[in-house]
């Protein structure tokens, strides 16, 4: 690559990645606290030990992150900014990583800003970069390994391996369900070494790098094994889905990547079924163009092989462990995976119908842009959408205090949704002025309380005592006031 070239990628990538990344601080610090976000401050609460082995076996804690904020508030104190310092910094290799895989990819600008702007300008991904949740820092591990795993593909050495399979296991450490992607990535890296030693057994250190294979999954086995027991001793799967693999993870999952843009007024399984298909399409036109090539790019292969592997694992676990399919944000990782594949596939398209190739990239490019401009939100996340007024709500209602001069501390009472958000903003900003009523999952008609934040569907219900003031989210949410 000549020098002009490289100074050009390395502008582009470094001026789309600084504006992503002040999206993410803004998002971090404009978004109220997230539903999911309370139970995880409270988890950050327990002891180390306690953390690490589950002793409270619910799924929201995701050990890396809850350790990360355990110590953000040990030394910030307990500010929403600060408690996702770890996850808007994870951002930060999580995209260095995707433009060095590109490199690694092809030396092609092209291919390397598809992937890059695919991978990175997913709103729903972005969401995970700046809130206090484990799905993030996994995200970021993983393209730390997928680019160390092509490494290895290129130069068989005992640190490439080494960084692949830590970092995986760092990611499973993030989020148990990168389980999913580390299982078939180290038995991919056992076949390779295998394989290189038959090709060269003089210059192979087959037994040291099957021995590391070995030794990693044995200590993350052992880490996991008490988180493991104890949800499963407790049901807390129960959360995640049994009508179907596609059913269960594609279609919620692609339904999520959309962020609310409507396309052509599909429903999310047709649109499922379209993305899918043009997927395959792409995928079976690169396996075609790979067979006809003179170069037989191993890691084509490896990628693919890695990926429909993961989802293979993904399903045998289903049938044979009992294990639900995951949901939209607990399978995020299927999408890097994915679109690697779909990048080799391009690359073997461009090496025979260059044309073809820059049209499909020039397509996916504009496509990427306009999701990400008609998708982000940096006020919201998509997965807890819920909690994009909280900051309204309560200046609405305090300004109501003020000026109508309720005795104070005000009663006020929500629907069971909005109430971890309100909880931890009422602490930090409005504690003596307004009073939360405890949590609940029925319409409390008879509730003593002043105000009452509920959703379309309370409404009816609550008419007998309350009356609308304000309204929310295309009249979906209201601050009710009794009469």
């Amino acid at each position: 690559m000549k020098l002009q070239d490289i100074k050009l990628s390395t502008a582009v990538f470094s001026i789309l990645g600084a504006f992503l990344f002040i999206y993410v601080l803004a998002e971090a610090l404009y978004m109220p606290l997230t539903h999911d976000e309370y139970s995880t401050i409270g988890f950050s609460r327990e002891s180390i030990i306690d953390i690490i082995t589950y002793k409270n076996p619910i799924p929201n804690n995701h050990i890396l992150n809850t350790l990360l904020l355990k110590l953000n508030i040990s030394i910030f104190g307990d500010i929403l900014f600060s408690n996702r310092l770890f996850n808007i910094l994870s951002f930060i290799p999580f995209y260095v990583f995707t433009v060095l895989l590109s490199g690694l990819i092809s030396r092609d600008m092209f291919l390397r800003f598809t992937l890059v702007v695919m991978v990175s300008m997913q709103p729903f991904f972005m969401d995970f970069f700046s809130v206090s949740r484990g799905y993030c820092l996994s995200l970021c591990f993983l393209m730390i390994s997928l680019f160390y795993f092509a490494r290895t593909l290129t130069n068989l050495t005992t640190k490439n391996l080494t960084l692949s399979l830590t970092t995986a296991a760092l990611g499973v450490i993030a989020s148990f369900t990168l389980l999913n992607y580390y299982i078939p990535l180290s038995f991919l890296l056992s076949v390779y070494v295998i394989t290189n030693y038959r090709r060269n057994p003089t210059k192979s250190n087959v037994k040291i790098q099957l021995f590391l294979i070995v030794l990693i999954g044995a200590v993350l086995a052992s880490f996991c094994f008490l988180p493991f027991s104890r949800m499963i001793a407790t049901n807390q799967f129960v959360y995640w889905g049994s009508n179907g693999f596609f059913k269960d993870t594609v279609v919620e999952l692609l339904y999520s990547l959309r962020s609310g843009v409507q396309y052509f007024r599909w429903d999310k399984e047709v649109y499922a079924l379209v993305i899918v298909g043009l997927f395959l399409l792409l995928f079976f036109q690169g396996c075609y163009f790979w067979y006809r090539s003179k170069n037989k790019d191993i890691m084509y292969v490896y990628f693919s092989a890695l990926f429909m592997l993961t989802l293979l694992y993904n399903n045998v676990q289903f049938f044979v462990a009992n294990v639900p399919f995951l949901n939209a944000r607990t399978s995020l990782f299927f999408v890097p995976l994915a679109l690697v594949c779909s990048i080799y596939a391009i690359k073997k398209i461009y090496e025979i119908k260059d044309w073809l190739g820059i049209m499909i990239c020039v397509s996916l490019s504009v496509f990427g842009f306009q999701q990400f401009l008609r998708g982000a939100n940096p006020r919201a996340n998509f997965e807890w959408y819920q909690d994009e007024y909280t900051h309204q709500v309560l200046r609405e209602i305090n300004n109501m205090i003020m000026q109508q001069g309720y005795k104070k501390p005000v009663k006020i009472d929500c629907n069971w949704i909005f109430h971890p958000s309100l909880t931890y903003h009422i602490e930090k900003k409005y504690q003596g002025i307004m009073e939360l009523l405890p949590y609940h999952k029925d319409t409390q008609v008879g509730s003593p309380a002043i105000f009452y934040y509920a959703e379309s569907s309370e409404t009816e219900a609550l008419k007998e005592h309350f009356i609308t003031v304000k309204d929310y989210a295309w009249k979906t949410k209201f601050i009710l006031k009794r009469k």
